[in-house]
C-alpha cells in the first residue's frame, strides 16, 4: 500500500478509530476477555463471485461454492459507505471473482474515492480495453493487482484455464498508457499548489520545474514568474504539455526540455536565456 496514498486519507476521526481498535486488542490480550472499541479500519468487498476463468485452486473457477453467485447490491453498499464513512481507511474489492464482470464495478471506486477512502483490487485484466483502462485510472483506484502467473501462453494456462496471456499484457499495455497520461499522482491539489506558490520567494522570476506531469504546476507557475523551465523524462507527456502551452512555448515563457535533468544539470546555468 502506498504510504503517502494512505496518509491523504487519514483524518483525525480515522486515527482515533485506529488506536481505539489498537486498545481493544492489546486490552483483550492482556485480560483474555473481549473488548470493543471502535469499527472497522478495513472492509473486504466481493462485487461478484462470477469469473471467466477455470482457476483449479479456486472455488468460483472449479464452481465449487455453495453460496450463490451474484454481484454486490448498490443499495447495500452505500448504506455500509453511510455507517462508516468517517472510520473507514480502506476498502479492498476482491476475492472469489473477477472483480471487472461488475457492470457498476467503478461507481463502488469512486464512492469509495469521494468518502476520501484507499481503494484496492486485484483482476486477470481480461476485461481492460483502452477506454476501460482511462476509466480505471480517471476512477481515482489506489492499488490494482494484475495476475500474470506465465512468460508464455502455455505456462500461463497451466493455472489460467480458459484465459488468454495476450488480453493480460494488452490490458496492462493500456493500463500502462493511460497511467502515464491520466494519473501518475500528479500534483493536483489545489491548497498544496497554492501552498508552493506561496513559498516561492517573492523576487524569484525563473524556476526550474522537474517532472511537470500534466502541467497543473507549471500553469500556476507560469502566472506568477517571468520564465520556467521544465524538464519532462516521459515523451508522451511531453507531447501533452506542448499541446496545452503551446502559446507559453512560442513566447519562450515556458522552456520544455524533454530529457534527463540528472544529464542537463552539469550545464552552467539550467536558466539561461537562449
Amino acid at each position: 500500500m502506498p504510504l503517502f496514498n494512505l496518509l491523504k486519507k487519514l483524518s483525525f476521526k480515522k486515527i482515533t478509530n485506529y488506536l481505539l481498535l489498537r486498545f481493544s486488542f492489546i486490552s483483550s490480550s492482556i485480560f483474555k476477555k473481549p473488548f470493543i472499541y471502535g469499527k472497522p479500519v478495513v472492509v473486504a468487498f466481493e462485487p461478484t463471485n462470477y469469473c471467466n476463468l477455470r482457476c483449479p485452486e479456486c472455488p468460483s473457477g472449479t464452481n465449487g461454492l455453495t453460496r450463490a453467485k451474484g454481484f454486490m447490491d448498490m443499495i447495500l453498499f452505500h448504506k455500509i459507505i453511510k455507517e462508516l464513512t468517517h472510520e473507514l481507511i480502506s476498502m479492498i474489492f476482491y476475492f472469489q471473482g473477477e472483480p471487472f464482470l461488475h457492470p457498476q464495478f467503478l461507481d463502488l471506486i469512486k464512492s469509495a474515492k469521494k468518502h476520501k477512502i484507499y481503494t484496492s483490487t486485484s483482476t486477470n485484466a481480461h476485461f481492460i480495453d483502452e477506454i476501460k483502462a482511462k476509466e480505471i485510472v480517471k476512477s481515482g483506484l489506489d492499488r490494482l493487482i494484475i495476475s500474470i502467473d506465465g512468460l508464455t501462453q502455455k505456462t500461463y494456462e497451466n493455472y489460467r484455464i480458459n484465459g488468454k496471456l495476450e488480453k493480460v499484457i494488452s490490458g496492462t499495455k493500456h493500463l500502462i498508457k493511460a497511467k502515464k497520461k491520466f494519473g501518475q499522482n500528479f500534483l493536483k491539489d489545489e491548497s498544496v499548489l497554492e501552498k508552493i506558490i506561496q513559498s516561492k520567494p517573492k523576487d524569484t522570476l525563473s524556476v526550474v520545474e522537474i517532472g511537470p506531469g500534466l502541467g497543473d504546476l507549471t500553469q500556476k507557475l507560469l502566472t506568477h514568474c517571468e520564465k520556467v523551465v521544465a524538464f519532462e523524462i516521459d515523451l508522451e507527456l511531453c507531447g501533452v504539455l506542448r499541446e496545452k502551452f503551446f502559446e507559453e512555448l512560442s513566447t519562450k515563457q515556458l522552456t520544455l526540455e524533454c530529457t534527463d535533468v540528472l544529464e542537463a544539470w552539469g550545464e552552467d546555468s539550467l536558466l539561461e536565456e537562449e
